[in-house]
């Protein structure tokens, strides 16, 4: 623990401690919010054990303060205070998110020689670490006896970003007080709406939904995302094909394979495609050309890492999987498409803004999957067909278990409906409701697979990141595995999303949930199967824009995120009774309201000022 003490001028950094935790479970039924209790929800955001050696820089005031190793409640030090003839205190200001209410707990000792009439005690002040009780959000009683440790007790509900926890000291001339093992959760969500950074700002909470016929489903996201349609073909295609001699027309003759595959294999994507381009306002043509063939060529960077553990070795056997993908700085996009077209699946995938496309799914029968570089070396290079991004709708779209999955890229490769690249094929993970964890690598005219029933696979070499979760204890949670995820062996600057998943074996088709982090470190956000709204942040960008500025990093985030997945628990039981009451509309809006409501409460939490 570092301290600053009495007569210091100036502030020393102070590394603030996480409590952002889970505005994103400001959001069910009042009447769930109501029972939420510290034993259900409750998780532990911050603690102290001033031990020797620690970091936290509290500051103190009219005393001397010192970590003392001679009598500590637990461990091998506890903080000890010596008063200065002027109310000794230290205290330390701690991040905050409006609105949740947070519990504080610490082991406190006065020896019976002390003289001052205040005895001691815990308090939370708002406005700075100076306060008295008439400045105080919430005070512990005084420490009730001499010579022995006892527990003080508070809560309060954070009224800003920052509040700051005071420990305050008997209060003669060099009396002394002892202070350990301070610790804090947050216990409930009292409020139940999002609180931003100004008083008057409101969080915008508005939907798309990506439902019925593809020219619906096309206008809306042409309407949504023109900016980033026109901005990536530009980019990404007409600017460097210009720059290589190739006229427009030759790249609409590249594309007339992928064309001729849609009409015969999934006409309704060249009726979204046209619709987008129309409420985009781009050419038909060209953005056709520009779906089929933007993929070539377009990454030679780090190769994406997928990767899943045996629900053998998972909480209760649940089903997980993960994909970071490393490619260009494009927008990110998220969503729910659920097409009217008949023998098409529902599914949650994240793409960039300017393209349906899938660069990891899953869908509504638990099959999840993900498509990276690294396949079979390429000996017969055929460029002309669909890239693994189509091949991975098609497949979300038709197939619901790993054996499916396999038997279509089967197809594709065997017939020569997969374009693949000039030097390697694409590696293929795929998870479906069974549990079952499929490896596939192929090329133009070749493809491997192999089912993994280890603890733990990855589709890349990882390092530190494969052992560290392969000595994860078991059983594995969910919070434990994603956080994986931004591990540095496995999370680079160029990973622009991730994806885990969590694969309902009960209910894939409305319990099945996608938490989507757009970049990869950043804070992950949530997408229910049974949900049929996707929040406009998802889809327009809007949450990659912010969360790539975004101050935060996993220090940050893992602690919201922790609650936020006990919240999830409570909302599956919610939604689970409502199906067994046979209201599945009930259901649907339970699970929209609180994507919305978590999304935008997680991005308030990483805008500045939070």
């Amino acid at each position: 623990m570092a301290l600053r003490h009495k007569g210091m001028r100036r502030w020393q950094s102070v590394p603030v401690a996480t409590f952002a935790l889970a505005c994103c479970l400001l959001v069910w039924h009042p009447v769930r919010c109501s029972a939420v209790d510290q034993q259900t929800v409750g998780t532990e955001v911050f603690a102290d054990g001033f031990e020797p050696g620690g970091g936290r820089q509290w500051v103190a005031n009219a005393c001397e303060a010192s970590v003392s190793t001679e009598t500590p409640a637990v461990g091998k030090g506890c903080l000890k205070l010596t008063d200065g003839g002027a109310n000794a205190q230290v205290y330390l200001p701690v991040k905050t998110v409006p609105g949740l209410k947070y519990g504080l707990s610490v082991a406190a000792f006065r020896p019976e020689a002390n003289e001052g009439p205040w005895q001691g005690c815990v308090a939370v002040c708002r406005d700075g670490g100076r306060g008295n009780q008439s400045t105080y959000l919430a005070r512990s009683d005084l420490i009730p006896q001499a010579d022995r440790w006892c527990r003080l007790e508070l809560s309060f509900v954070a009224p800003g970003p920052r509040a700051f926890i005071i420990l305050a000291g008997q209060n003669a001339t060099g009396d002394i007080t002892l202070f350990d093992d301070l610790r804090v959760a947050c216990l409930a969500v009292p409020a139940l709406e999002p609180v931003a950074e100004k008083p008057n700002a409101t969080l915008e909470l508005s939907h798309v939904v990506l439902a019925g016929s593809p020219r619906k489903i096309g206008q809306t996201w042409g309407r949504v995302n023109r900016q980033a349609i026109q901005d990536d073909m530009q980019e990404y295609y007409l600017g460097p094909a210009q720059k290589q001699g190739i006229t427009p027309a030759e790249l609409m003759r590249r594309s007339e394979k992928f064309v001729q595959l849609a009409q015969k294999l999934a006409p309704h994507w060249l009726e979204e495609a046209r619709a987008i381009a129309r409420a985009a306002e781009v050419d038909a043509d060209l953005y056709l050309s520009y779906v089929a063939n933007v993929y070539r060529g377009l990454w030679t960077g780090d190769e994406c890492t997928s990767f899943a553990v045996s629900p053998n070795c998972t909480e209760q056997g649940r089903i997980f999987f993960h994909k970071n993908r490393d490619n260009q700085p494009k927008r990110q996009c998220a969503f729910i498409i659920e097409s009217a077209v008949p023998g098409v699946n529902k599914f949650i995938a994240v793409s960039d803004a300017s393209v349906v496309a899938c660069m990891m799914m899953v869908n509504e029968k638990g099959l999840a999957g993900s498509a990276d570089t690294g396949g079979l070396p390429v000996d017969t290079p055929r460029h002309r067909g669909w890239m693994n991004t189509a091949l991975l709708r098609y497949i979300a779209e038709k197939a619901g278990t790993c054996e499916e999955a396999l038997r279509i890229i089967q197809e594709f490769v065997s017939k020569g409906y997969y374009a693949g690249g000039g030097h390697t094929g694409t590696h293929w993970l795929f998870v479906d409701a069974a549990g079952r964890v499929l490896e596939i690598s192929n090329n133009s005219t070749r493809v491997e697979h192999r089912y993994h029933r280890e603890k733990v696979y990855f589709s890349a070499a990882r390092g530190e990141a494969v052992r560290r979760m392969r000595d994860l204890p078991e059983p594995i949670d969910f919070a434990a595995f994603h956080n994986v995820s931004r591990d540095p062996a496995t999370c680079f600057p160029t990973s622009v999303s991730g994806m885990s998943v969590e694969i309902s074996r009960e209910r894939p088709d409305v319990l099945t949930v996608a938490w989507v982090a757009m970049p990869a470190r950043s804070l992950a956000l949530p997408l229910f199967m049974g949900g049929s709204r996707t929040p406009a942040a998802l889809l327009d960008g809007s949450s990659d824009e912010l969360a790539r500025e975004a101050p935060g990093d996993f220090h940050t985030w893992e602690p919201i995120e922790a609650f936020a997945f006990k919240a999830q628990r409570l909302v599956e039981d919610e939604v689970r009774e409502l199906l067994a009451h046979r209201r599945p509309r009930a259901a649907r809006r339970v699970l929209d309201d609180w994507v919305a409501r978590c999304v935008a409460a997680h991005m308030s939490a990483m805008s500045p000022g939070y």
